[in-house]
């Protein structure tokens, strides 16, 4: 019996250093990442001493270089922490996560907030984080100092690891909130809600794309063959989340067959029975995932193996799920709920959506005004959260 482990090799990160390193013809990298450990500080500095000219940065026609970047990083680290906020500007958020790395303070990010509201997730800047991040450059195909358009918010994992693979290899990072100012991308990202909207918005159109990755969510089978088709882009789908950063990656094919692709550098994924073993390959359970970007054990959704050592997630674990691109809790709607004045009783279900895929729906008994009550779950929950519509029981007198 084979069991349902695997473990990213190294082979992928080792091409993603060589990438990088082929960059910088002085020896400033090598000894940036021999003094600092390298971090995302240290290779900032050595690519603004071999680019300092080059674009690092572009959003509304706010053009910033490398040498820029640099400068308004070392400002932030002289500022108090407190005055350095997660969210915001984009390219503010990616500057307060330098600023806290090169303080020697915790780098931390927001999650989704599948569990309350979004999350303080303390990341790790060290060897293994950085092979798990070299990795990914190793396996996707190489482009030399690459236009990379994002559509993620940078305070995230997924954006955050898109925003620092562009600068480790030299490349310019496009802010992408509107039609695209150019007719060429090298690489686009964004969950799939992003990328349909952006497509539908006509965000893309007349634009040739190199690579679209793809993360977050689940990629439907239209969605790619609409990417392709208007783009001309081959597609790429990365699985992770904040606590853990991108676990694995998967090329066309595997995108074609419905996997998640294979481990990256330094994961370990392990497939458990409720009891905690270990199962065979290709039996399903809970995924359990240990990776050098936290170092502790996360599992939160099931999935499988399969025989040539790939990922297959098959849903939510936790009776959460994916709308959107944001993780939603029906428990946690049903408790807010349950605790407003005037609900006497209530039901929380699912219903398809056009946009998001599926959303919530709420059904009460009681004297509750239902739009107050969405008003309000809105600003207590947020958006994801929001049912689409609450109903009154066609039960309750009232």
């Amino acid at each position: 019996m084979t069991p349902s482990r695997v473990r990213g090799g190294r082979g992928p990160a080792v091409r993603g250093a060589w990438r990088v390193l082929r960059e910088y013809r002085s020896g400033a990298l090598v000894s940036a990442v021999v003094r600092h450990g390298a971090s995302p500080l240290a290779l900032l500095e050595a690519t603004a001493r071999s680019h300092g000219d080059r674009l690092a940065w572009m959003q509304d026609g706010a053009n910033v270089t490398y040498a820029d970047l640099l400068d308004r990083v070392r400002a932030a680290t002289r500022r108090p922490a407190e005055d350095r906020e997660l969210t915001g500007h984009p390219l503010e958020a990616v500057v307060h996560v330098l600023a806290n790395a090169a303080a020697g303070r915790r780098v931390e990010l927001l999650s989704s907030g599948s569990t309350g509201p979004p999350k303080r997730v303390t990341q790790s800047s060290g060897w293994a984080a950085t092979a798990q991040r070299l990795s990914l450059l190793g396996r996707l195909p190489s482009v030399q100092h690459p236009l990379v358009a994002g559509l993620s918010p940078t305070w995230r994992g997924h954006g955050l690891a898109l925003v620092l693979s562009t600068w480790a290899l030299a490349g310019t990072y496009l802010w992408l909130d509107g039609p695209a100012p150019t007719h060429s991308l090298d690489v686009l990202s964004g969950t799939p809600l992003q990328l349909r909207e952006a497509l539908a918005a006509g965000w893309l159109d007349g634009v040739r794309i190199g690579l679209v990755l793809s993360g977050s969510d689940v990629l439907s089978t239209d969605l790619v063959d609409a990417v392709a088709a208007r783009t001309g882009a081959q597609v790429w789908d990365s699985y992770g989340a904040t606590e853990v950063g991108s676990v694995t990656l998967a090329g066309p094919d595997d995108v074609a067959e419905a996997s998640q692709g294979r481990a990256l550098a330094g994961v370990r994924v392990e497939v458990r029975d409720n009891s905690g073993r270990v199962v065979r390959r290709g039996v399903s359970g809970d995924l359990w995932i240990t990776t050098g970007w936290s170092g502790q054990p996360f599992c939160a959704d099931r999935g499988l193996i399969d025989r040539r050592g790939r990922v297959v997630v098959l849903g939510r674990g936790d009776g959460q799920f994916n709308s959107g691109g944001e993780l939603v809790s029906p428990a946690r709607l049903q408790e807010w709920l349950e605790a407003q004045p005037g609900v006497d009783s209530v039901r929380v279900d699912t219903t398809p959506d056009p946009r998001f895929g599926v959303r919530l729906l709420a059904i009460i008994n009681g004297s509750a005004d239902t739009d107050d009550l969405r008003v309000r779950c809105r600003e207590a929950l947020g958006p994801a959260h929001t049912p689409v519509m609450i109903e009154l029981s066609p039960e309750d007198p009232g």
